[in-house]
């Protein structure tokens, strides 16, 4: 059938004197996009307004309002830019992972909000992610923590991994423990960084038998760093256990 250009629904380009292969998904966030009325929306460069904070307090109590506001396509949109973050947008996983909080509950600012995003998506419906390019074999981390930012106090942890210079893997999760110190957030995003690093070790190590298979971890705190060296030294730290 020749050189592969479409799959499930996103483009793909092959540059072989770069040696990099690039995905977009433009024509499926025009549709969403059209879905959605959002068509002609004024464009937005960031996924979520920095100025607005969500929380459940802000859903509705009276009954008109949670009749009116299940009418809303929420759920539906959540699950069309989920797709789009899976497969070739991985800046706007943090928002995605704020809003499919409120599904069951959503106020207005929730919708607006989410409508932000898909906003932000048809604004670089041109932007391509690409693979390859760097001769480099080996996987490079980088974790980071958004330590009791958000009204429930659970803080965040993302990572994002690079392979031979372009994205590969990433994810964001809030974790299951309220946290004293940035610290411990960081540190608990470590964790799930450093877990995902052996995996991709292991396969890196089934694709090319002869490169050295090191990953290296990015943190940028620097008491997660010690404790990562140390896990006994300091005191306010001694109850972490597993």
């Amino acid at each position: 059938m020749g050189e592969i250009s479409w799959y499930l629904r996103f483009e793909i380009c092959h540059d072989r004197a770069a040696h990099t292969m690039s995905i977009n998904q433009r024509a499926y966030l025009e549709s969403i996009a059209k879905r959605f009325n959002l068509s002609k929306a004024k464009p937005v460069r960031i996924p979520m307004d920095p100025g607005v904070t969500l929380s459940k307090d802000q859903g509705p109590t009276l009954i008109a309002e949670i009749m009116e506001m299940r009418n809303v396509p929420y759920a539906e949109a959540i699950g069309s830019a989920l797709w789009a973050a899976m497969v070739s947008q991985p800046n706007i996983t943090f928002a995605l992972g704020i809003l499919a909080q409120f599904i069951q509950n959503l106020a207005e600012i929730h919708w607006s909000a989410l409508k932000w995003v898909l906003t932000y998506l048809s604004t670089t419906k041109d932007l391509w992610l690409t693979l390859g390019g760097d001769v480099v074999l080996n996987a490079v981390g980088y974790c980071d923590a958004d330590w009791a930012s958000q009204p429930h106090r659970h803080s965040i942890s993302g990572y994002a991994f690079y392979f031979g210079g372009g994205v590969v893997s990433w994810s964001l999760k809030k974790q299951q423990v309220i946290l004293l110190s940035s610290t411990e957030a960081e540190y608990i995003s470590s964790t799930h960084v450093a877990k995902e690093a052996l995996w991709l070790r292991t396969f890196v190590s089934e694709l090319h038998s002869d490169s050295p298979h090191l990953v290296t971890l990015n943190c940028d705190n620097q008491g997660a760093i010690a404790l990562s060296k140390d896990n006994k030294f300091h005191v306010w730290t001694k109850h972490i256990d597993l």
